[in-house]
Formats: C-alpha cells, sequence, structure tokens
C-alpha cells in the first residue's frame, strides 16, 4: 500500500472494499462526496428568475430526458447541488438497473494536490492519513477514531439548548388545519419546509401539505405555530434506544438505519457497485442538498404540464424531488431494457456521413457497442 497522500481516492477506496471494511469505505466516501459540494449560488432564491422560467415543460415521454438534464443543471447551479443528480442516478441504478453516465467513472480518481488545497482540507486529509496508515502498520484502528463526521455538522449541546427551532427542516410531521377553530382537530401529514417569526418574536413552521383532511390534493405549504405541529416519528431520549438483546439499534427502524450510517456496509453498500457510487440515500446529503430539494420540488412539479400526470406522479411523495424524478423515470420506461434500445437505435448501424472525421468518429461508436453488446441483444432490440 502506498503513502495515502500519494494515492487518488479510489484506490484507498478499492482497497478499504477488498478488506470489507464499512467504516474505512464510508470514511474514504465522505471524502469523495466533498467534490460535490461548494460550488454555485447560495440558496435556490438565488437562481435567476430567467434560468427558471427557460425550465421546459414535460409533455410525456418525448421531452422527458432533456426536461430531466435540464432540472439536473439547475440543480447544479446552487451551492451542493450536484449531489442530487448523483444521488438518483445512484438509486435508479440500485433499484431499477439503469446504467450509469459516465462522470461516475472519473468521480475520485483525481490525486491529492496539496499545492491547490485549503487549510481545512490540508487538516482533513493529514487526519486521514495519519489513521491510514495506523491501519496499514497494525491492522487495527481506534474504532473510536472512525466515527465519520457529516458533512453538515451537528449542533452542539449549549446550541441544543438555546434552540428556538426544535423541529428542523425537511422533518416529518403532522399539522393540525382546523388550528383550534370550531372545537376539532384536523391532523394530516406534511413537511417543514422553512420558520418563520411572529411579530411577537415566535417561532412557527412553514409546513407542505400534500393533501388535506379528505384526501384530497392540496400541494400547498402553511403557517403554523408549535401547537399545532407533531412529529411523526419521535427519536428515542437518550438511554433508552430501541435495541437487540447484544445492543444493537434494530435494522429496519429509522433508528437502526441511522446507527449504521457510519459503516458504509451495514448501511446498504454494495462492494460490487461501480467505483464511483458516494450517495445512495438522501440523508447522505449535506443540509444544503436537502434543502434544496425541497425547495425546487414545487416548481419543478408545476413544469409537468398533463394535470393528471402530475396529480399521479406526486402521491405519496411529500415535497421529495428525487423520488419525483425516480417516479417519472419509472413511469416513462427510462429502464435497462429502453436504454438498450436506444443504444442499439443510435450506435447500432452506421448513418449517412458526409466527413471523413465523422465516419471515423461513428465507426469507433459502431465498433465499440457491438464488442460490448451481445448480437442477440442487438437483434431484438431492432425489431
Amino acid at each position: 500500500m502506498g503513502d495515502v497522500d500519494e494515492l487518488d481516492d479510489q484506490h484507498i477506496l478499492m482497497q478499504a472494499r477488498e478488506l470489507k471494511n464499512g467504516v474505512w469505505i464510508e470514511r474514504i466516501l465522505v471524502q469523495m462526496r466533498r467534490s460535490l459540494c461548494g460550488m454555485g449560488v447560495e440558496t435556490f432564491k438565488d437562481v435567476p428568475d430567467k434560468v427558471i422560467q427557460a425550465l421546459p415543460n414535460l409533455t410525456g415521454p418525448a421531452s422527458h430526458p432533456t426536461w430531466e438534464q435540464q432540472v439536473f443543471k439547475i440543480a447544479c447551479l446552487v451551492k451542493d447541488g450536484a449531489q442530487l443528480p448523483h444521488c438518483t442516478h445512484a438509486m435508479s441504478f440500485i433499484e431499477d438497473n439503469i446504467p450509469l453516465p459516465p462522470e461516475f467513472k472519473t468521480l475520485g480518481k483525481q490525486k491529492f494536490q496539496l499545492s491547490t488545497a485549503t487549510t481545512e482540507q490540508l487538516e482533513l486529509r493529514a487526519s486521514f492519513t495519519h489513521m491510514w496508515r495506523a491501519f496499514q502498520e497494525s491492522g487495527q484502528v481506534d474504532m473510536r477514531q472512525l466515527d465519520t463526521e457529516a458533512l453538515t455538522p451537528d449542533k452542539t449541546e449549549d446550541s441544543e439548548e438555546t434552540s428556538e427551532e426544535p423541529y428542523g427542516k425537511n422533518t416529518e410531521v403532522e399539522a393540525d388545519l382546523a388550528m383550534g377553530k370550531g372545537g376539532t382537530t384536523k391532523w394530516v401529514e406534511g413537511q417543514i419546509v422553512d420558520h418563520f417569526t411572529d411579530t411577537s418574536g415566535h417561532l412557527g413552521y412553514i409546513v407542505y401539505l400534500p393533501r388535506d383532511d379528505k384526501g384530497k390534493l392540496l400541494h400547498s405549504s402553511r403557517k403554523f405555530t408549535p401547537e399545532y405541529v407533531r412529529r411523526i416519528y419521535e427519536p428515542p431520549q437518550t438511554g433508552k434506544s430501541i435495541k437487540f438483546a447484544d445492543g444493537s439499534p434494530v435494522k429496519g427502524t429509522a433508528v437502526g438505519f441511522l446507527a449504521s450510517a457510519k459503516n458504509a456496509i451495514e448501511h446498504g453498500y454494495d462492494i460490487t457497485w461501480p467505483i464511483g457510487i458516494v450517495i445512495w440515500n438522501l440523508h447522505q446529503c449535506t443540509k444544503a442538498a436537502q434543502d434544496l430539494a425541497t425547495a425546487m420540488y414545487s416548481t419543478v412539479l408545476q413544469t409537468i404540464s398533463d394535470v393528471k400526470l402530475r396529480e399521479d406522479v406526486s402521491q405519496g411523495i411529500q415535497g421529495n424531488l428525487i423520488t419525483l424524478l425516480l417516479a417519472l423515470r419509472r413511469r416513462f420506461g427510462s429502464n435497462a431494457g429502453v436504454l438498450h434500445i436506444q443504444r442499439a437505435a443510435s450506435f447500432g448501424t452506421l448513418k449517412p456521413f458526409t466527413e471523413s472525421t465523422e465516419l471515423a468518429h461513428e465507426l469507433r461508436q459502431f465498433l465499440k457497442y457491438h464488442e460490448e453488446t451481445n448480437i442477440f441483444v442487438y437483434q431484438f432490440n431492432g425489431v
């Protein structure tokens, strides 16, 4: 094993995968995720109106590929927004076997450059180098040191005590539409998208509501004071975690899912996946990216011109942009079979040409396609 400063992230990740060490896999994935951070304007509100207005309408299967690419481009204009296309592609690959785009082959291949690194990057890399060397030399590392930090730092104990935001953005809640009127309650599920402060300085919540109390589509955001908002899932108090007899968190629950986040394999990572997959759950994105997924949802949803289609694909999504994009991919057949047909049409035959350079390019694509594709698959797709 070489010095960690001399290796690209993919090389280190390959070694961790060979060792089947989920903690080390997650730790290097945290490093690789940083390449998808920090670029773009601060929030979705800062994107120019003319850029948002240029987003085309989704009219059906024919317009879907171009429409989706434009949604991705707008997301990448915002800080940390590049994580959303990555997460969407990764989940499509994992859940529906849709091939990954070319950029997944190059992520993490760049060697760490000392001369262009920031102070924070250098300190982080130095810490990583120290632990990697310790692991090389002894095969053991203090597991307490390997607790990977989230890209968005957790609140300190002091900040929790003084915080006026007991429920953060993206928290799934129930809100009372009646708000004390008529002596009745109308609790409906929703998601906190922002906070507000009233004229008295008291904190309130802006909650996105997909449906009303009768199940009718609502798709609106409303203001609620804290007494009319309650959390759907209440995490266990300190010392009262739900656990198995051996002390490990119960799998298949939100508690167990979050508890496994610092071990990539326990958190669902497959060492046979393509090396470029670094995010496969939305909560692995930064808070800025998660907020962007919520902020873009309503705007993107309104570009679906067919009202019935809009209602169908938005059911149960609860303001989640990635879930919406995945639902549309499945709806319009953007799966492995359709991609095979598209590739067969694009590269399976040679097209008329006017220049020798054009012929050379198409010939290389033609030969590469038939080298990589089973002849029976090509013949079936050509039917």
